[in-house]
């Protein structure tokens, strides 16, 4: 995907999932890639379970208005709010956790939207022993998928960023998103 003007980008998920320092991470890797970066973050008042949203707006140009209007890219590790699939442009990319996500949704996006699928919790949990990885599983698959950041950057962050075996288990998670066979959603012609 080549930044024209700009990427706005939603990373969608419930608190707990990292869905935060997922989208830190983005931003930070698009910031030291040489890109103009804005986040910003919503979530409610509850430490767990309540929705969260992780915005950033990638600009080859200063950001002048920080906030997402017109979603391009959404990774959602659980169902998307209404108020998101309100904002996706036609033409947007999708990667979505289809170990969370109910199937009927993907019925409900533009036959010009493309949509990718991984398995991201069932596979933090078979190769970590634990859900905590998804979120970094799906960046990695938006990062490839997205193709306008280096991979050798993103992991470089996270590195800089945790430290120590955390950052090589983040690593390892990022690695399997990123290399994890394309899965793309095709609708069925009635």
């Amino acid at each position: 995907m080549e930044i024209k003007d700009k990427i706005q980008i939603v990373i969608e998920g419930v608190g707990g999932q990292g869905i935060i320092f997922a989208g830190y991470v983005l931003a930070y890797s698009a910031f030291k890639s040489g890109y103009f970066v804005a986040q910003s973050k919503e979530y409610g008042s509850e430490s767990r379970g309540t929705r969260v949203k992780s915005k950033v707006v990638v600009s080859k140009k200063e950001v002048k208005h920080p906030f997402v209007e017109q979603c391009n890219v959404l990774a959602a590790l659980t169902d998307p709010s209404i108020e998101t699939l309100k904002t996706l442009t036609p033409e947007s990319k999708i990667f979505l956790n289809s170990s969370l996500i109910k199937k009927q949704l993907l019925t409900k996006f533009s036959e010009k939207t493309e949509i990718y699928l991984i398995p991201a919790t069932e596979l933090s949990n078979k190769k970590f022993l634990t859900p905590l990885f998804a979120n970094i599983i799906l960046l990695g698959y938006l990062i490839k998928g997205t193709g306008f950041l280096r991979f050798e950057t993103v992991k470089n962050v996270l590195r800089e960023e945790i430290g120590g075996t955390r950052s090589e288990e983040n690593i390892s998670a990022l690695e399997t998103g990123y290399f994890y066979e394309e899965e793309k959603f095709e609708r069925v012609k009635e």
